[in-house]
């Protein structure tokens, strides 16, 4: 079989896949972002610094309550982030203060930091690791009053 007739039909789709809208706007390279990030990423270390400054930012937890109950940041709030009110509950806090937002690793921690873009809060920190990096790296934790 000759050769240039197996390749022609590849050759043929990868010249089409290249084609590029003239016409498409190119953002300049200095241009902001169109939506600039509300969070920064910190470890547990960062986190204590913060708790222990002079304007401490607000502890959210957004485990469940099963887990809270094995341990929490002491002064945190807890609201669980697989309850039917999330949203609103959440809606509810200042959004002008910090937060240091934290799960148990991080997962549920890093689905929430969109509605937190959402909801309008500017000073959002995310807990990598959640309570468990907190565990880890020997900081203290209080368990609830019954």
């Amino acid at each position: 079989m000759n050769t240039a007739l197996v390749l022609m039909p590849a050759i043929l789709l990868a010249a089409c896949a290249k084609e590029t809208d003239t016409n498409a706007e190119t953002p300049e390279p200095d241009a902001p972002p169109s939506q600039a990030p509300n969070h920064k990423n910190i470890g547990p270390a960062e986190a204590k610094k913060l708790l222990d400054g002079e304007k401490p930012p607000v502890v959210l937890d957004i485990r469940t309550q099963f887990e809270v109950n094995a341990g929490r940041i002491d002064g945190s709030t807890h609201i669980d982030y697989y309850g039917k009110n999330f949203k609103e509950e959440v809606a509810k806090l200042d959004r002008d203060k910090p937060l240091i937002v934290h799960c148990r690793s991080g997962g549920r921690s890093t689905e929430s930091l969109a509605l937190f873009l959402e909801l309008g809060f500017q000073n959002v920190y995310h807990l990598d690791g959640g309570i468990l990096a907190w565990e880890k790296a020997g900081l203290a934790l209080v368990k609830p009053a019954p």
